[in-house]
């Protein structure tokens, strides 16, 4: 799995609500039940009822993407990925 969760920082970016695996790296950037959901990981049934969850309630989806995109700006400012990485072209492309 992905150490950092970049994807899931570049999600919540967008205002996605992110579905992930509850491990280190994940856990530390996704705010379970705010940002969006963490499973277990290897837990097959429980990421499928987590994926229907969003599907099926759009105003928890809503909630849960702006949320995210909160945390994101907070905790990962667009200043301090593009002084680390050479102007990365998803972070450019977020929205203002």
């Amino acid at each position: 799995w992905e150490g950092f969760g970049l994807s899931a920082v570049e999600a919540m970016g967008f205002r996605r609500p992110v579905v992930a695996s509850n491990v280190d790296g994940l856990r530390e950037v996704v705010e379970h039940e705010r940002s969006g959901l963490l499973v277990d990981y290897g837990d097959t049934p429980r990421l499928a009822g987590a994926l229907c969850e969003l599907l099926g309630d759009g105003k928890r989806r809503t909630a849960r993407g702006d949320a995210g995109r909160r945390r994101a700006e907070r905790l990962f400012p667009r200043e301090s990925f593009t002084r680390r990485r050479p102007a990365p072209a998803i972070m450019a492309a977020l929205p203002t």
